[in-house]
């Protein structure tokens, strides 16, 4: 649950690095470092590092609660996947303490401002408008079972490892060979000519026999039969209901105000419009005719290949490039501004209106504290009741004595599918909104109980199955004209093939494509320059796009697409050449750059490894599993 605290507070190095983190075992080979018995309430030594059984512990069962999502009940069942997942966290920890170790060596250190900048610009903790709530650090904290205290000791750390990580791979670029290679085989683009035999275009023939429907119903079986439904009760505890019931008195609203008066200070807006361009010469067109008292709409209008965008009112950071931020902050009220370059294309920004900074006065901010504060009581309050929730349920308390005396709301499902709809098709409240809901009402057995499912934005559920429908091939009678429908679409399919695979061989031995198509009452269609990624002026069906690649010109292949079979003869290859689209291979430079750069950190942390030395307690791991 880090991952999630953290997850758009760290850099992009950090992100990758730990994704290569938890692969290390593969990396780093596992028979070397499981030696010593070690004491036995440390489990790893890294350098002059111990991982204690209580910090691998708590990483494990963090770990644990994430697989159980995928994994569900197969998880208790299964000692490998546990030893498996148990070996991950280890190798994690071990990889974090080493670069903890030589960060500390070297003096790295992040300050409380960035520490508290760091968290409140974390979107996770963010309103809508981008402004910091707490209730969502605390809905969060909760929801990994971490203090405040303990998470900003690992965000230290983690920043502290970024700081390391983000000097590893610095300046790595891939040389020009490797870069021509790869722009080469990726940019390259081919050209075919195209038959299409459609499955919909093959006449009926005769209808299915009674011996054909009835074999097809069962081979479809699938196809056929109602899913799994489960009838359900839900017991409901929701943070947001919990709000509506709470009052808030003005001193506490008050003191709330100067606490939080940071929130209330908005910063300068500007309310911009932009004329854009892909050239500089319509941009510079624009820019001209409103020097010489044009309005910007007309200007924008008159313009061939110029656009008017209203961006409206902006903050500074909101613009996605820095540079057209500078330009328009710097613009008096009325002003246009020269036309100025970004990747996109080319830019005038005219100013129509500054809304200065200013403090929202306290009767402005009043509403929204009033119910930012009565969230977050409420949130303490459901938090109190999910402990009462629990202990009621472990000390035996039926659902329904529980429900009654917390004042939960109990929901009775009739019937939901796997998918969290009904029997006509339509999501059922509250299950279809929590994958973790949905998935236990699915593991459990008629009769039992979940624990508390934590379902997203402060509410909570705990269910019970009552009755499982099992899924059941539908009566042919009932879904006649379906299997009906499908058995003549299959027979349509395979003649399709079969005048398809004809037609390859015709190709093969020479014919012409415009001959087989006349032949067939069709028509040749032609692909003009689609590359390995599918990409042309017109979408082409994965499998098409392979097969092209795997034959030379001249030759022809097949391919089944979901439009039907496309007999396909390539006419032209055009290599790719990196020097006509700089650009273009400068970006690619910088993503084969990237991969280097993860690969010196690979090797980094295999050379911490070598250096600190790493030695692993067998018996205090094992003695997790029990």
């Amino acid at each position: 649950m880090l991952d999630f605290l953290r997850r758009s507070a760290s850099s992009w190095v950090i992100k990758i690095l730990f994704g290569l983190l938890i692969l290390s075992f593969g990396i780093w080979g596992i028979g070397d470092i499981f030696r010593g018995p070690g004491s036995a309430d440390v489990v790893a030594n890294v350098g002059d590092a111990k991982i204690t059984v209580r910090d691998l512990g708590e990483a494990y069962r963090r770990d644990i609660s994430q697989f159980e999502r995928v994994f569900g009940d197969q998880l208790q069942k299964s000692e490998v996947l546990r030893r498996s997942i148990l070996e991950q966290t280890l190798s994690r920890l071990i990889s974090s303490y080493a670069l903890e170790e030589t960060a500390r060596d070297l003096g790295l250190r992040v300050s409380k401002e960035i520490l508290a900048r760091t968290v409140h610009e974390n979107p996770a903790f963010q309103d809508p408008q981008g402004r910091f709530e707490r209730t969502r650090l605390e809905n969060a904290l909760f929801s990994s079972g971490l203090t405040e205290e303990r998470y900003l000791r690992l965000l230290h750390d983690d920043l502290v490892r970024s700081q390391l990580a983000d000097s590893i791979g610095a300046g790595a670029r891939a040389p020009k060979a490797l870069l021509d290679a790869f722009y080469r085989f990726r940019n390259e683009r081919r050209s075919a000519e195209t038959i299409v035999f459609k499955p919909a275009l093959i006449a009926g023939g005769p209808d299915p026999t009674e011996a054909e429907l009835k074999a097809f119903h069962e081979e479809r079986a699938n196809q056929f039969s109602s899913p799994e439904y489960r009838a359900l009760s839900v017991a409901r505890l929701s943070a947001k209901a919990l709000a509506r019931e709470m009052e808030v008195s003005e001193a506490r609203l008050k003191e709330a105000y100067q606490t939080r008066i940071d929130e209330f200070r908005l910063p300068e807006r500007r309310e911009v419009v932009q004329v854009f361009s892909a050239s500089e010469e319509g941009a510079r067109k624009a820019y001209e005719r409103t020097q010489a008292g044009e309005p910007i709409e007309k200007a924008a209008a008159e313009v061939k290949g110029a656009e008017m965008i209203r961006l409206g009112l902006m903050r500074k950071e909101d613009f996605p490039v820095p540079e057209l931020a500078h330009a328009a902050f710097a613009l008096g009220a009325g002003q246009v501004s020269q036309p100025l370059p970004s990747p996109l294309g080319w830019h005038l920004l005219k100013v129509e209106r500054i809304e200065p900074p200013r403090d929202v006065p306290f009767a402005e901010a009043k509403d929204r504290l009033r119910a930012s504060l009565a969230e977050e009581t409420a949130l303490d309050r459901a938090f109190d009741m999910v402990n009462q929730l629990e202990d009621r349920l472990a000390g035996g308390s039926s659902l329904e004595d529980t429900a009654k005396a917390l004042a939960l709301d109990l929901v009775t499902v009739a019937a939901v599918d796997a998918e969290g709809r009904d029997r006509q098709g339509k999501p059922v409240d509250p299950i279809a909104g929590s994958e973790e809901a949905l998935r236990a009402a699915f593991e459990l057995a008629a009769g039992q109980q979940s624990g508390v499912i934590e379902a997203g934005d402060g509410e909570f559920l705990v269910l019970r199955v009552d009755a499982v429908t099992p899924a059941a091939l539908r009566p042919l009678a009932e879904v006649r004209d379906k299997v009906a429908a499908a058995w003549r679409e299959e027979r349509r399919r395979q003649e399709a093939q079969k005048l398809a695979e004809a037609a390859l061989e015709k190709a093969k031995g020479g014919e012409g494509l415009a001959a087989i198509a006349a032949a067939h009452k069709l028509s040749v269609e032609r692909i003009a320059s689609v590359t390995r990624l599918g990409r042309s002026g017109a979408e082409v069906a994965p499998a098409l796009v392979g097969a092209l690649f795997q034959i030379k010109p001249g030759e022809a292949a097949l391919a089944e697409t979901p439009e039907g079979f496309v007999l396909a003869r390539l006419t032209e290859v055009q290599p790719a050449n990196p020097a006509a689209d700089a650009q273009a291979a400068a970006r690619m430079q910088a993503n084969l750059s990237l991969g280097l750069a993860n690969d010196l950190q690979v090797q980094y942390l295999n050379a911490l490894r070598r250096d600190l030395g790493v030695s692993v307690n067998r018996q205090a791991l094992d003695a997790l599993l029990r």
